[in-house]
């Protein structure tokens, strides 16, 4: 029979919905307002880009869940593989999509790439979250046990990323008022708040970045044990 998971296991499992909750904590908080204030991308379009992601992240799932399935590797098990080499691509998409690299783009060029950039993020995303969610199943064959689990998995999925936009809120961007920038004497840049600010992104992606992926990772190894 399958090993019984200890209670620090349960805890370690759970830890692994943090990868979901940090995705969507960081796009529920800065997502439509990086794009329509930041990038200056349409609300219409910036719609339209989380519209197609959706259909195509809702079409993803299954398949993804069905490869997870059928996979049978002598080390990973059926998920652990995917759990693992899911996380650096899931990482890097999602710091990749609040970097448009040129603000002066075009409003095709701008809505291209936070097409391009959430379809390969949801996508990546969901070769850790679905693969992690059905190991759960595995792990813990009663009902009790799954629920349990699933409790864990809750809590640190939406924890996470709420002390996440907490803490990016309270002192990473934080609400200064104006914010006057000069260049030779002249004023260039002015920002009402420093969510409205660019460069204050990079500090809240390497955080968001580094706690996904030893959270990710933490979640896998503690439980590896039990392929």
């Amino acid at each position: 029979g399958r090993t019984p998971l200890k209670p620090w296991e349960s805890i370690m499992y759970g830890l692994g919905r943090s990868v979901d909750g940090i995705l969507d904590g960081l796009f529920i908080g800065f997502g439509l307002i990086y794009y329509n204030q930041v990038v200056g991308l349409s609300g219409s379009l910036s719609g339209a880009a989380i519209l197609i992601s959706t259909l195509i992240d809702a079409v993803s799932d299954p398949l993804i869940g069905n490869i997870s399935d059928k996979t049978n590797s002598k080390y990973f098990g059926r998920r652990h593989g995917y759990m693992y080499f899911s996380l650096i691509p899931t990482g890097v998409f999602m710091v990749l999509l609040y970097q448009v690299p040129d603000l002066s783009w075009s409003a095709g060029a701008k809505f291209t790439w936070m097409l391009v950039m959430l379809i390969l993020m949801r996508v990546a995303g969901t070769f850790y979250a679905i693969p992690q969610l059905s190991l759960g199943a595995e792990l813990a064959p009663g009902y009790h046990g799954r629920t349990a689990l699933m409790a864990w998995a809750g809590a640190f999925g939406y924890s996470t990323g709420t002390l996440l936009l907490f803490v990016c809120m309270r002192w990473l961007m934080p609400d200064k008022g104006p914010i006057q920038y000069y260049d030779a004497g002249r004023p260039v840049h002015q920002y009402a708040t420093g969510i409205l600010n660019p460069a204050n992104y990079s500090l809240v992606l390497f955080i968001a970045f580094l706690t996904l992926w030893v959270t990710g990772m933490a979640s896998a190894i503690t439980t590896q044990r039990h392929v």
